[in-house]
């Protein structure tokens, strides 16, 4: 009877709180790279319709941006996604960031979003949510082989 009563209270507590339960050895739950991808992309694409705009782009580089300094750097795009989500691994954090960083100078800025056009792959002039998915789950592939 005992037992019931803490895993049930347990589980109210990991529900209430949002607090993950690991199991024995601490595995989170795996996850696929479009899965991933899926994550990513809902949190960018604001107002749910599907399309990446430059204009969601932006704002969501605005709330990473935390010294407001006009650059995101890998350092605080780590930090807001590893708040945003425990499933995520640091690995693909910085692989996602590698995809958003044309320049290759290390931040992300406004130039970098100017060029998200290149990830139009059917040349209809916009990102859909299939294309993001894409690309996401390419990058994260190719910096972490184990996943699906």
């Amino acid at each position: 009877m005992k037992f019931h009563v803490i895993t049930l209270i347990l589980s109210v507590v990991s529900m209430v709180t949002k607090i993950y339960c690991a199991p024995v050895n601490d595995a989170k739950p795996q996850l696929t790279a479009w899965e991933l991808g899926e994550f990513i992309c809902n949190a960018t694409d604001t107002n749910n319709d599907g399309i990446f705009t430059k204009l969601e782009w932006g704002a969501t580089l605005a709330i990473i941006d935390i010294n407001h300094n006009d650059e995101v750097t890998a350092s605080e795009y780590v930090r807001y996604f590893m708040k945003a989500s425990s499933v995520l691994k640091i690995t693909w954090i910085h692989a996602l960031f590698q995809l958003g960083d044309f320049s290759n100078d290390g931040v992300l800025t406004m130039a970098d979003i100017d060029q998200i056009v290149s990830l139009d792959i059917d040349g209809d002039g916009f990102v859909s949510d299939e294309e993001c998915i894409e690309a996401c789950a390419m990058i994260l592939k190719k910096y972490d082989p184990e996943l699906e």
